[in-house]
């Protein structure tokens, strides 16, 4: 009945045109026909003339859906149902009938299980009747949709390296089921994937995921009526999380089994959580028996043990990789570890010089040997203000060169009067230590002067005589310990002193006899050195009348003669004033 042209039967005279097509089909409450026909004429002069479709079910019963007629009446009875049909009798129009099968049967014929067995289009011409019906598109529907009976997921609990079986099992009622789809999203955009059938259910299969990554998807069903059926777990979907049980992979490569090792221990290890889209590697764990020696959460594995840390002997070295599902993988290797345990050997400490002095550099050189290797000898030392051990130093440290076995230091020059606070530290390959003193016992020396300061003497000439009150500069200098007194001696007696680098002295000689005298001056450093500059002096004073004659001569010139004598007269009374109080 279908294709791409209409049956036409068009009749007259007393004609009848029957079109059988015999089909088995169980007829439900969901059937509706879906039958398209066009009356083009119908006319009678005597007679009568009609056209109907009529459905032969099992049992002698028959539904008759009339479409036109003049003068015949069908009639409904115990085995009949019979009804006019949208369109009756209108000539010209298309007309559909959609109607529903078991509702048209049940009312006219009672309630039935019912099975269509053959279609009939039926075309009745009689007398000078004449009649043209045209048939096109005969079909039944299925107005119900299919059934999604079951949707379940292979393996329960996908892992991120398997694909994921989606197995729907779903009915029809009368269609059979043409389509079956599975729609899935990752990211918030919907991909469909066709199902395919074997035996007894539909399995579409969705792509790996990416462990730790949700999955949502639901279920269509299409039948040959293109009804659906959608199961989207009530609106929730169904969806599920991609696992990893797969463990990580990881194999200790350096150093290999039963190895023997000392001192610093180069370790290699190659670890990973296998397959793309896997949880991934999340840390790795080195422990040697029940010391954790490392861990990292990204490679390169690579690390320097020191095996010193343990004793000597056989030791079992574990590696532990852990991935972010929790899955751990472990590898053992079993190494002998045999170390230098014995500290470097440091004697014959030499301080040279051995009474250092300000603005000398100190050298300290000591001997230091090991069985596995001296890595290196260091001179620590601290400057304080007095030797008191405040134990609060800040200490410079100095890499001692070596020479063979000596190793050498420098402490700089540094201020007199200051405490240096030393020690020596010496360490072998394996870190291993040993001292000659130490930062809370250090030893120590004082920085000594022993150096004379200089002086600068300025004073008269002594090539002449002097006499009256002579002036002397002098100024003294000590780089080290710097000035701590001038002192003014005549003939070893103590005249005047000052506590400064200079001073100025006054000799009164008109208290002495004429005669010779010898001046000293003596400047003493901080340190308690001394220097000394003498100088000898003739004492020539005037005696009273040279005084006089003196003093007149002066007053003479200066006034003239009359003058002159009077001034005379009165020297010659202060000289005798002088003279009685002289006892001369």
């Amino acid at each position: 009945m279908i294709g791409d042209y209409a049956a036409n039967a068009t009749l007259t005279s007393d004609s009848t045109q029957a079109i059988y097509r015999p089909c088995t089909l169980e007829i439900d409450r969901w059937t509706y026909t879906d039958f398209w026909w066009r009356l083009d004429e119908i006319s009678v002069d005597s007679g009568y003339s009609y056209a109907y479709i009529q459905l032969r079910l099992e049992g002698g019963y028959y539904l008759y859906y009339m479409l036109g007629t003049n003068n015949y009446n069908l009639n409904n009875d115990s085995s009949s149902a019979v009804y006019k049909v949208d369109g009756f009798n209108t000539t010209g129009t298309w007309n559909n009938i959609n109607r529903n099968i078991t509702h048209d049967l049940n009312a006219s014929l009672g309630l039935h299980s019912w099975n269509l067995t053959q279609i009939v289009l039926y075309v009745r011409g009689e007398a000078s009747g004449r009649i043209s019906v045209l048939f096109d598109e005969i079909h039944f529907q299925d107005m119900k949709g299919p059934e999604i009976q079951s949707v379940a997921l292979s393996p329960a609990v996908p892992e991120y390296h398997e694909t994921a079986g989606v197995d729907v099992q779903a009915t029809d009622n009368l269609a059979t089921i043409d389509l079956v789809n599975v729609l899935y999203r990752d990211d918030g955009s919907w991909i469909t994937v066709e199902a395919e059938y074997n035996f007894g259910k539909w399995t579409a299969t969705l792509p790996e995921l990416a462990y730790g990554l949700e999955r949502e998807y639901y279920v269509q069903v299409t039948d040959t009526a293109g009804m659906q059926d959608t199961d989207d777990n009530e609106g929730a979907y169904y969806s599920y999380i991609s696992a990893d049980s797969v463990d990580p992979a990881v194999e200790i490569s350096s150093p290999g089994e039963g190895v023997m090792v000392e001192g610093n221990v180069q370790f290699e290890i190659a670890a990973e959580d296998p397959g793309s889209g896997s949880s991934g590697l999340v840390y790795l764990e080195v422990w040697q028996g029940e010391m954790l020696i490392y861990n990292d959460s990204s490679a390169p594995f690579e690390f320097i043990w020191d095996s010193r840390m343990t004793s000597n002997g056989t030791k079992d070295i574990g590696a532990f990789a852990y991935d972010a599902a929790g899955n751990i993988a472990t590898d053992n290797v079993t190494i002998d570890v045999q170390n230098d345990v014995a500290s470097p050997l440091i004697y014959g400490l030499q301080v040279n010089p051995t009474a250092p002095e300000y603005g000398e550099e100190v050298t300290v050189s000591l001997v230091c040997t090991d069985v596995t290797g001296v890595e290196n000898a260091t001179l620590y030392y601290a400057v304080e203000d007095t030797a008191a051990f405040s134990g609060a130093q800040s200490w410079t440290a100095v890499n001692m060169s070596p020479e063979g076995m000596l190793y050498s230091g420098s402490i700089p020059t540094q201020e007199y009067g200051k405490t240096v606070l030393y020690y020596i530290a010496a360490y072998d390959t394996f870190g291993q230590e040993s001292s000659i003193g130490s930062d809370t016992d250090p030893l120590s020396y004082d920085v000594a002067d022993t150096q004379a300061p200089t002086i600068n003497v300025y004073a008269p000439s002594p090539a002449q005589p002097v006499k009256g009150i002579i002036s002397f500069n002098i100024t003294a200098n000590d780089a080290a310990s710097g000035i701590s007194e001038i002192q003014f001696y005549v003939d070893g007696d103590l005249v005047d002193d000052a506590s400064s680098s200079s001073a100025s002295f006054e000799w009164d000689t008109t208290a002495l006899e004429n005669g010779d005298y010898t001046v000293t001056f003596v400047a003493i450093d901080g340190a308690g050195n001394e220097v000394s500059s003498s100088i000898e002096y003739e004492v020539l004073n005037p005696d009273a009348i040279g005084a006089i004659g003196e003093s007149l001569s002066n007053i003479m010139a200066a006034y003239g003669l009359f003058i002159g004598l009077a001034g005379g007269i009165v020297l010659v009374l202060v000289v005798q004033m002088l003279l009685k109080k002289r006892g001369k």
